[in-house]
């Protein structure tokens, strides 16, 4: 996962950082490698190796049927890009949350 993380960090960071117009045109034009990274980070969440307070957990609970969509191992990469397209919203949620947990890798 490190591995992974620390290579797409540019694009993770660049994700958080622009406003919701560029954000869905980033969405549009993912690569396989962004998204598994997404997917990466998705699925710690739902394991619960990144610790979230209740009020982080009911931001995503409204989205957790894409969480776990995102965070399945076994769906591929077309799947995945069809859930999230137009839910820019909710990755920059995703990526927002577990920021302070990536900080540390992404150094």
């Amino acid at each position: 996962m490190v591995e992974l993380i620390k290579e797409q960090r540019h694009f993770l960071t660049l994700f958080v950082q622009t406003e919701s117009a560029q954000r869905k045109a980033l969405l549009q034009t993912i690569t396989q490698r962004q998204l598994r990274a997404l997917s990466q980070i998705a699925h710690n969440v739902i394991k619960f190796r990144i610790k979230l307070n209740p009020s982080e957990l009911a931001q995503l609970k409204r989205e957790r049927r894409l969480l776990y969509i995102l965070g399945d191992r076994t769906l591929g990469y077309r799947r995945k890009s069809e859930a999230i397209e137009g839910k820019q919203r909710f990755v920059y949620t995703l990526l927002k949350i577990a920021s302070p947990y990536l900080t540390p890798i992404l150094e």
